[in-house]
């Protein structure tokens, strides 16, 4: 597959940082109210994201690769602008 060299919109690490973000929000909608020290609020977030991050199946895993080959023709197409994703 042809890949151009450098472009952050390829990035699938990007799309899970995402889906983490969202899981977070809806499992602990309570977390942009959280009270304590940093080191509290460090250590409940640790637990959450991690609890999160344990969750995600494979079939989510394997959407993100798939869906490259789109994600390679979208930004060929943008002419390496940007795209949707």
């Amino acid at each position: 597959m042809k890949w151009p060299a450098n472009s952050p919109d390829m990035n699938l690490i990007e799309n899970l940082w995402a889906t983490l973000k969202r899981e977070l929000h809806q499992r602990y909608p309570d977390t942009k109210y959280l009270k304590g020290s940093s080191a509290v609020i460090k250590a409940i977030l640790k637990e959450r994201l991690r609890m999160i991050w344990w969750d995600i199946g494979e079939e989510v895993l394997g959407r993100l690769i798939e869906s490259m080959p789109e994600h390679v023709a979208e930004l060929q197409q943008a002419k390496g602008w940007y795209t949707r994703f």
